[in-house]
C-alpha cells in the first residue's frame, strides 16, 4: 500500500507540470539583437520614443500635473484582440484540448481588463504611500467577434506545429507571424490587436514574452503585437496545469500589453545604472529611479543602490519583473502615456476606431448568462433588464449567417429549436454596446 501511494504521488508531482524560469521579457533581447544587425538602432528606437512621447503637448502638461490629474479620453477606449496559437500536438493536450484553451483564454481576457480598469481585487496590496499614484487606465480590450472577411470568428485562431517546435524572440518573435515562416499572419493591424501564443526561447531557455509596439524603426507592420509563452497566460484553477513557475496569474499579458503602448521597464533597460548618473529612466515622474530588474516575491520597502531610502523602488509595478502576485499596479503617469497612444495622433488610435469587432463580454458595466448552454431549443436571458434592457438578439451560425433576428424591449429567451446541431453565435444588443455570447445546440 506504501508504495502504490509513493508512486501515486509521484505521479501527482509529475502531473503538476510547472516550468522553471524567473521573470523574463524579450524587449532587451529584441533590442540588442536590432542593434547588432544595425548600428545605432537602438538610439534611433529611443528617438523615435522620444519624438512620439514629445509630440503631444497634453501628455507633457499631463505628466508634470498634480497627483490624480491625468490624461485620459472621454469615452473608454475599446481594442479589439485576436490570438494565434501555434502549439504541436503534445502542448496542446497539455493544455486541455480546445476546452482548456478557451478556460484560460477567458481567464487572461478578465485579468488584462481587470488590470487595465482598477479591478483588479489585490490593487488593496498598494502601499499607502504609492495608493494615491494607482491608476485605472481606462483601456478595455475585446476578443474579436468579427475576422477580416467579415464572417464571425471566436476570437482565436489555432495551428498545430510540428513537435518540439519554437520561436526565437530576438528579432521580435517573426517566425511566428508569417505563414511563409510556420507562423499565422496578422489580422489587419491598424484594426486588431494581434497576439501569438506558443513555443517563444532565446538561446534554448523560455522567454515570457516580446512586443513589437507600433511604430517601432525597423519593424514592419505585419509584425506589430505581442508574442506570450505558452505557459505563460491565463490563470491556474487547478494544480496540474503546466505554468512557468509563478507566472500563473495572467500577468505577463498585462505586463507586455504595457510594453505595446509604448511603456518601458521601470529600470529602464540600462544594465543597472542610475538616472542621473549614466543611466535611463522610464520617463514616468512617478515612478522611483530603479537600478535594474526585480525578481521575485519583495516585501516592502525595497531599496537599491539607485533608491536607497524612502519609500524604495515601486517593485509591485507591472512593468518590472516580479512574480504574477507581486505585481498589481499601474501608476497616474504610465495612464496618462498609454490613454495618449489610444488618442487622436497616438500609435495605437486606430485600433479604438473598430469597436463593433470586438465582443465586450468582457466590460464590467454589463452582465448577461445565457442558459442553458448547450441547449436543445430554448436559450434564456438572464440580466439586469432594469439597468440595461436587452432590444435586439440575432443568432449567426459558424460563417456569420444571421439566422434568426429578435427585436423587443427586454427580451427574456430565444427559440433555436428550428435550427440544426452546432454551434451558434447570439449577439445581444443593448443601448450602448453589444455583447456575443456562443451557444450550442445539441
Amino acid at each position: 500500500m506504501k508504495t502504490l501511494y509513493n508512486l501515486l504521488l509521484l505521479l501527482l508531482m509529475l502531473s503538476h507540470s510547472t516550468i522553471n524560469a524567473q521573470r523574463n521579457c524579450g524587449q532587451e533581447i529584441m533590442l540588442q539583437a536590432i542593434e547588432t544587425k544595425h548600428a545605432g538602432a537602438r538610439e534611433q528606437i529611443k528617438a523615435a520614443r522620444a519624438k512620439l512621447y514629445n509630440s503631444n503637448s497634453t501628455i507633457q502638461e499631463s505628466i508634470s500635473a498634480p497627483s490624480g490629474k491625468y490624461f485620459k479620453t472621454t469615452a473608454t477606449p475599446l481594442i479589439p484582440v485576436v490570438f494565434h496559437f501555434l502549439l504541436d500536438s503534445n502542448t496542446f493536450k497539455q493544455l486541455g484540448n480546445i476546452s482548456g484553451i478557451e478556460a484560460r483564454l477567458n481567464s487572461q481576457m478578465k485579468v488584462l481588463n481587470n488590470d487595465f480598469n482598477g479591478l483588479n481585487a489585490d490593487k488593496i496590496k498598494v502601499p499607502s504611500v504609492w495608493t494615491s499614484l494607482y491608476a485605472n487606465v481606462g483601456i478595455e480590450f475585446a476578443l474579436a467577434q468579427i475576422d477580416p472577411a467579415g464572417n464571425s470568428t471566436i476570437g482565436y485562431t489555432l495551428t498545430i506545429v510540428p513537435n518540439a517546435s519554437s520561436f526565437d524572440v530576438s528579432d521580435g518573435a517573426k517566425d511566428m507571424k508569417f505563414s511563409a515562416t510556420g507562423g499565422v499572419d496578422a489580422w489587419d493591424n491598424s484594426k486588431y490587436l494581434n497576439i501569438w501564443v506558443g513555443n517563444i526561447k532565446f538561446g534554448g531557455a523560455n522567454v515570457l514574452g516580446v512586443t513589437v509596439p507600433p511604430a517601432t524603426p525597423l519593424y514592419t507592420i505585419p509584425e506589430y503585437g505581442i508574442a506570450l509563452h505558452q505557459f505563460a497566460f491565463g490563470v491556474r484553477t487547478s494544480f496540474a496545469q503546466p505554468f512557468i513557475t509563478n507566472i500563473d496569474k495572467g500577468r505577463t499579458l498585462t505586463h507586455e500589453m504595457g510594453h505595446f503602448l509604448q511603456l518601458i521597464h521601470t529600470w529602464g533597460d540600462d544594465g543597472g545604472l542610475c538616472a542621473g548618473s549614466g543611466g535611463n529612466d522610464d520617463d514616468m515622474s512617478d515612478t522611483p529611479n530603479e537600478a535594474d530588474a526585480t525578481f521575485g516575491d519583495p516585501t516592502f520597502p525595497r531599496f537599491d543602490v539607485c533608491t536607497p531610502a524612502g519609500n524604495g523602488i515601486m517593485f509591485m509595478n507591472y512593468m518590472d519583473y516580479t512574480n504574477d502576485s507581486s505585481m498589481y499596479m499601474f501608476t497616474k503617469d504610465q495612464a496618462a502615456r498609454m490613454n495618449f497612444e489610444v488618442g487622436l495622433g497616438g500609435t495605437s488610435f486606430s485600433l479604438t476606431l473598430n469597436r463593433y469587432l470586438g465582443d465586450t463580454q468582457y466590460k464590467a458595466p454589463i452582465e448577461i448568462k445565457l442558459y442553458p448552454n448547450p441547449t436543445s431549443g430554448i436559450v434564456i436571458f438572464q440580466y439586469d433588464f432594469i439597468k440595461n434592457p436587452l432590444l435586439q438578439v440575432i443568432v449567426y451560425n459558424a460563417l456569420g449567417q444571421k439566422l434568426i433576428e429578435k427585436n423587443d424591449k427586454n427580451i427574456n429567451s430565444i427559440d433555436m429549436s428550428v435550427l440544426s446541431k452546432g454551434l451558434y453565435f447570439v449577439q445581444c444588443k443593448f443601448a450602448n454596446e453589444s455583447l456575443l455570447q456562443k451557444i450550442i445546440l445539441q
